[in-house]
């Protein structure tokens, strides 16, 4: 299997933190590898060096056989790179179709029985004439499939892309990354889930903190193999451990923050917050917990007040603060 890419001794730094230290690696033509590190791990980095985003200190990659440091997402479609993304890259106001045509530079006319096509082949149901607003995440993330698709890659990289989706919608996404492998192009699959890493790759790397620290064949290599490499050094948490310190957190104590049956529209006056209500005592931790796009960022910027609240009350140590402008709300801590 001959080589399309070659990383060679990549380096990032972000002021004193090391995202990546002398990462090197062999991308061949019909790879599927799996960049497999925990969050902070460098993936992510490695992948937007990849892809033109980031610039590296140090090192370099080979395309073809020439050296490159490819200083944008253009440079890098030119040369036959594209990359999914966790978060949809498209822009709401404009049709699915025309976000499509944008990425590949040419006419909504040239592409459409394309699309049509590729939709049919997978048995996707979306009205891609609808704006992108009007879309749910997954068909967003179908739409940038299918934009990848549409390229024709020489490298895909698949940024986490899969990690919101259920797993009938995944299974479908990975049969579609499999697509491209038909004229050898090749897949960098980037994950923190030993299992999808396993399942999908035939090899798998993995980073701990900005160094490749395993390299393995995804068939000869065992779950408990990988998860010791992506976390040696680091000791063990009880989970019982950590109930026992959290279970009482906020028994008994004062609500610091109450949101009662708040409704807030988005930018397109789609009520994306319905009727909730939510108490925060003194010393707890809240977490909002979602897909993305199913409201949280909307909740939260009506809660410091960057959001108007259509329907309800908030109020923080017994004040309604509902209609307080964000400074206010700073100054009341």
């Amino acid at each position: 299997m001959g080589n399309l890419i070659k990383i060679v001794e990549i380096s990032k730094r972000f002021g004193d933190i090391i995202a990546l230290e002398n990462v090197s690696l062999d991308i061949g033509s019909g790879d599927i590898i799996a960049l497999l590190g925990e969050n902070g791990s460098g993936k992510t980095t490695l992948a937007k060096i990849l892809y033109g985003i980031y610039t590296p200190d140090k090192g370099y990659i080979e395309i073809n056989g020439i050296r490159k440091i490819l200083t944008s997402p253009a440079e890098a479609k030119n040369l036959g790179i594209v990359m999914v993304s966790q978060r949809p890259q498209l822009i709401d106001e404009l049709t699915a179709l025309e976000n499509i045509s944008i990425f590949l530079n040419t006419s909504v006319s040239r592409i459409y029985k394309n699309v049509e096509n590729l939709l049919h082949e997978f048995n996707i149901d979306i009205n891609v004439s609808k704006p992108v607003y009007t879309l749910s995440y997954t068909e967003k993330q179908y739409i940038e499939m299918i934009k990848a698709l549409l390229a024709m890659p020489k490298l895909m990289i698949v940024d986490e892309a899969t990690t919101y989706l259920p797993l009938s919608i995944k299974l479908k996404f990975f049969s579609m990354m499999k697509k491209v492998l038909a004229n050898g192009s090749s897949i960098i699959f980037i994950t923190h889930k030993i299992p999808e890493a396993l399942e999908f790759s035939n090899r798998i790397i993995v980073l701990r903190k900005g160094r490749i620290v395993g390299r393995f064949n995804s068939d000869s290599v065992t779950v408990e193999e990988l998860r010791k490499t992506m976390f040696e050094g680091f000791g063990e948490i009880s989970s019982d451990h950590v109930t026992r310190q959290i279970k009482d957190v906020g028994r008994d104590r004062k609500t610091v923050l109450k949101i009662d049956n708040v409704s807030v529209l988005d930018e397109y006056s789609r009520r994306v917050v319905d009727n909730v209500s939510l108490d925060v005592k003194q010393g707890e931790i809240s977490v909002i917990v979602g897909i993305a796009g199913n409201g949280q960022k909307e909740f939260c910027e009506a809660v410091v007040g960057l959001r108007r609240v259509e329907k309800g009350r908030i109020l923080f140590e017994d004040k309604d603060i509902t209609k307080l402008p964000p400074s206010k709300r700073i100054a009341m801590g």
